[in-house]
């Protein structure tokens, strides 16, 4: 049935959506049995559309937001069912306990513990943090990224069982829309040099290191920790481009937002690259109110590269914190009538 949600599928689009739905096309043989052999049988699909398109839940939830986990389809052992595999996580390196409680000190040293801050103040007293620390936030969860994440990872995408590894934000622990003041060039600068270790990685903004970062202006597309996170893990490299080939032999172009506003500013958070008929984008959807729901700068950059990349595209990925907005979708939408094709 065409109208039939798949199962686990449900929380994971828009309302009224049918992309989580079964393909609504009757399989047929594209050529008829009618002159082979009788003993032959019926021409049918080896696999059954649900083989590659079902998503199921797996009986587990998320601890934080107790939703189902679930688990989309496998790669069959000859990959004849992936167009692009990655890797992507979120929400760490935290490190914001006492075994994260690291910084610069005024020699110019890491200090641990810090003596100039304490830098593990929970978010009822962060306030008590000097806005201008030097705080780094290197502790256990750092390590298990450095030791153990991305080392597993580079050797996925070394092994050509991985394209890319996308981290979906939140770099630091949170606090409250323009109040956390662990958002800082030294936290940044750790953070960089962690990920810096990975195989073609990106990152997309996280409310923690976004929106909440202190001193925060919903009203305008800058201000200098934007414009560091941009430049940090935007810009500079190895965030600007991939160093390995992909599974294939292939090694897309990164495309940034780097065209100025009307007010002056890029967003080069955003990026696109296409490779093997896939259209990936990298949003800029954080939880809570920013300045971007106030503009279409998300929905402009998606209707260019998709103009860009044309009607040959078999699929697309959308890669961001939070869910995207409708009015995301709804530009695929027009892009698919336009090309009157099935993505």
């Amino acid at each position: 049935d065409g109208n039939e949600t798949i199962p686990g599928c449900e929380g994971f689009a828009r309302d009224g959506s049918d992309y989580c739905r079964y393909p609504d096309v009757t399989l047929s043989p594209t050529n008829s049995p009618i002159g082979r052999d009788p003993n032959f049988g019926t021409l049918s699909p080896t696999r059954s559309p649900t083989e590659y398109y079902e998503y199921n839940n797996i009986g587990t939830t998320c601890p934080h937001l107790n939703e189902p986990n679930v688990q989309g389809p496998l790669p069959f052992s000859d990959k004849s069912n992936v167009a692009l595999q990655f890797y992507a996580y979120g929400d760490s390196p935290y490190d914001a306990s006492r075994s994260g409680s690291t910084c610069i000190g005024e020699d110019g040293a890491t200090q641990f513990p810090c003596t100039l801050f304490d830098c593990a103040l929970e978010e009822i007293t962060i306030s008590g943090l000097p806005v201008n620390n030097t705080c780094t936030y290197v502790g256990k969860e750092y390590a298990c990224n450095r030791d153990s994440l991305i080392p597993f990872m580079n050797a996925e995408i070394e092994a050509g069982e991985a394209a890319f590894v996308l981290h979906a934000g939140d770099i630091l622990k949170g606090n409250t829309l323009a109040k956390n003041r662990r958002c800082q060039s030294y936290s940044f600068a750790t953070r960089q040099e962690l990920f810096s270790n990975a195989t073609n990685i990106l990152l997309v903004p996280g409310d923690n290191d976004w929106n909440e970062c202190y001193g925060y202006d919903i009203s305008s597309n800058g201000g200098d920790l934007r414009d560091l996170w941009r430049q940090t893990f935007a810009l500079d490299a190895p965030f600007n481009e991939f160093s390995a080939d992909f599974p294939g032999g292939d090694k897309p172009f990164i495309h940034r937002k780097t065209t100025p506003d009307i007010n002056g500013y890029a967003n080069p958070e955003l990026f696109y690259f296409l490779t093997n008929s896939v259209a990936v984008f990298g949003l800029n959807f954080v939880s809570g109110n920013t300045y971007l729901d106030t503009t279409t700068i998300n929905e402009d950059w998606l209707e260019d590269r998709l103009n860009h990349a044309g009607c040959g595209i078999k699929s697309i990925v959308l890669l961001a914190h939070v869910v995207p907005k409708q009015t995301v979708y709804d530009k695929i939408d027009l892009f698919v009538n336009v090309c009157g094709s099935s993505i």
